[in-house]
């Protein structure tokens, strides 16, 4: 997470040399942030 408001989600391997098994999503919103500095500060 970034700037409290960019959240990456998932995982890629830089030495799988292109998996098609590996994503990443990059989520633009302070709301879905939010709730996860909440859910770590638990």
């Amino acid at each position: 997470m970034t700037n409290q408001r960019i959240v990456w989600y998932g995982s890629i391997n830089l030495l799988s040399f292109g998996s098609a098994e590996e994503s990443i999503m990059r989520l633009d919103s302070p709301n879905i942030a939010n709730e996860l500095i909440m859910s770590m500060d638990k």
